[in-house]
């Protein structure tokens, strides 16, 4: 299956130079970084298998391998998978690395303890791909275990660069499409209150936006412009 994705060669290599190298960048990393960790110690132990859907060139899944968890990862770009190999190349590390579309898991049931993806849904061609993903997910992860999702908030208008396309997906649209899945809702919570937009300002000022921002996405995650919903699976 050839796979259909929007990272070609070239923009592969520049894309962690591009995006997270700069300071606003590398917070923005933290940020998303700290959302997958803190869902991961509440319900993944370092034994666990654990699987990254769309793990690109691997900016989060290298940061937990590091951290001594067993984590693989899949990807429909073959080039942003190159670039995970050439970072991991000369540490002995055992993780699998698929080239798959995200719909279409290679994957057989019931083979991960916990499955994330972060930076995925909303560059998906569709919300019916989005909602396909999600269902996979669900499918390759095992009873018990649990899944985290992150997406757009389609409750945030369009505004400056976020006026672009983008499947876009609501906390409610989540709940009734897993109506129909034996499985529950553990927590909800958000980032980027502000927009990733905030993270732009001047050096001085970007730990402050950070705090309020904070803040803000802790006490109104429905808002966000930014979701992450853990979901268990259930027997």
């Amino acid at each position: 299956m050839k796979a259909i994705t929007a990272y070609k060669r070239n923009t592969a290599k520049e894309y962690d130079q591009s995006r997270f190298q700069s300071l606003s960048g590398k917070m923005i990393h933290k940020i998303e970084l700290s959302k997958v960790l803190n869902a991961i110690s509440v319900n993944a132990i370092r034994d666990d298998k654990i699987l990254e859907v769309g793990c690109g060139t691997g900016r989060i899944l290298t940061e937990l391998l590091e951290l001594g968890f067993n984590v693989d990862g899949l990807d429909a770009s073959k080039y942003m998978l190159e670039e995970l190999r050439k970072k991991i190349h000369s540490k002995n590390i055992n993780s699998k690395f698929f080239l798959s579309r995200s719909d279409k898991i290679n994957c057989i049931d019931n083979s991960y303890d916990y499955v994330y993806c972060v930076r995925l849904l909303n560059q998906l061609e569709s919300r019916e791909c989005a909602f396909e993903t999600v269902k996979e997910m669900l499918r390759v992860v095992r009873r018990e275990g649990s899944i985290l999702i992150e997406f757009v908030n389609s409750l945030r208008p369009r505004l400056g660069r976020n006026n672009t396309h983008t499947s876009r997906i609501s906390i409610k649209d989540i709940k009734n499409f897993l109506k129909d899945f034996d499985v529950n809702i553990e927590r909800i919570d958000g980032a980027f209150f502000l927009g990733m937009g905030a993270y732009k300002n001047h050096v001085f000022i970007l730990k402050l936006t950070y705090h309020i921002d904070k803040l803000l996405s802790f006490l109104l995650p429905s808002f966000c412009s930014r979701v992450y919903i853990t979901i268990r699976k259930n027997n």
